[in-house]
């Protein structure tokens, strides 16, 4: 319920909403827009057991049209109490409901504050710390800031790389992480995560989608995911677009990310995803020491001169100074080989190496033994 109330507050445009926990309640306060009037007696009908079901039902409908139907959820758990105060500067007016029994509007007074919104929640058996951490990952693509007991909850992707914002095919922001293994889509309404959904067998990447605009409100996570189905395509072509162009960059990288990113690229090559492209970058380093990279064409003409063959170490491999040829010779983990013989047709074997310097090196540790 506390990220819901927040989901409506950022539908209604605040700028910054502030969340305080309590033992058994929440808080949720913004300046800035309020709740008309006219909602709080829709909310009253909709909670009053004394009218005939089919106003009570009128009024759900209208609740639901003007977005408002996170007062009804929050107002309509059992054991439920709300109090929501309103200001717009020159006027007063609050809303209270005593837990299913008739609830009680307090007439219009003069403002104490400036044009705002106080929403007080209390629920039995609240569990505070998952509503808290619920509402910390439902927030982070949240476009105004989010505070939790006065700390700013943290925004974007976790362990992200980098990120792009996009407004075709869907609104959404794209990233690139350094963990998972698969797509993951945040599915977001107003601003706020509704539903996750995966894409097995794509490089990973992680998506937050805004479906506000073509989901009903109250749609069910199904609902989200089915909406989108549709620009699935599209997102993962962005994505290894994304890849591509951040490419360049691979001599500034840390080498675990290095690795990560020229695994995500061989992968979106192997799915036959911007093939072409990829297979021109400079991705794969060698042995040689120096600032030497190869691409997935040029890999596949050095093989063709070496009999279809090509040497490749794991990275820390210990071969400095051994190698026959170490500006063939790739260094490349057992995944991205694979990889590479399913796009190349290459086959990889153990580099060789000087056999002086091999009997030296045998020589030396039966010494020290």
């Amino acid at each position: 319920v506390p990220s819901e109330l927040v989901r409506l507050a950022l539908r209604i445009g605040a700028a910054e909403v502030s969340v305080r926990s309590r033992r058994r309640s929440f808080e949720i306060s913004w300046e800035g827009p309020t709740i008309d009037n006219g909602v709080f007696a829709d909310l009253r009908s909709a909670l009053d057991p004394g009218l005939r079901p089919d106003i009570r039902q009128a009024a759900i409908a209208a609740l639901e049209r003007s977005g408002m139907e996170g007062l009804l959820w929050a107002a309509g758990l059992r054991g439920a109490r709300v109090r929501i105060a309103c200001s717009d500067g020159e006027r007063y007016w609050c809303f209270r409901d005593r837990g299913h029994r008739r609830p009680c509007p307090r007439k219009e007074t003069h403002p104490t504050a400036p044009s705002s919104v106080v929403i007080r929640w209390r629920c039995a058996g609240l569990d505070r710390r998952r509503a808290s951490r619920w509402l910390a990952i439902a927030t982070r693509f949240a476009p105004a800031r989010i505070l939790l007991d006065a700390t700013v909850l943290p925004t974007g992707f976790a362990g992200g790389l980098y990120h792009l914002r996009l407004e075709e095919p869907v609104p959404c922001r794209l990233g690139l992480t350094r963990t998972g293994d698969e797509p993951v889509l945040w599915l977001l309404r107003d601003g706020v995560v509704s539903a996750r959904a995966t894409v097995p067998g794509y490089p990973p990447f992680e998506a937050a989608v805004e479906l506000g605009g073509l989901v009903a409100a109250g749609a069910s996570a199904a609902d989200m995911r089915r909406a989108a189905t549709p620009f699935l395509g599209e997102l993962v072509d962005r994505a290894v677009w994304l890849m591509v162009q951040v490419s360049n960059r691979l001599p500034e990288m840390a080498l675990i990310d290095r690795e990560r990113l020229g695994l995500l690229l061989l992968r979106a090559a192997h799915k036959g995803v911007r093939t072409a492209e990829i297979r021109r970058l400079p991705l794969l380093e060698t042995a040689s020491g120096e600032d030497l990279r190869l691409s997935v064409d040029e890999i596949r003409r050095m093989a063709d001169q070496r009999g279809g063959v090509l040497a490749a170490i794991e990275a820390g491999e210990e071969t400095t100074g051994d190698l026959v040829d170490p500006r063939s010779t790739l260094i490349a983990s057992s995944e991205v080989r694979h990889l590479l013989a399913e796009l190349t047709t290459v086959r990889f074997q153990s580099p060789p190496i000087h056999r002086r310097r091999c009997l030296t090196r045998v020589t030396e540790r039966g010494r020290a033994a």
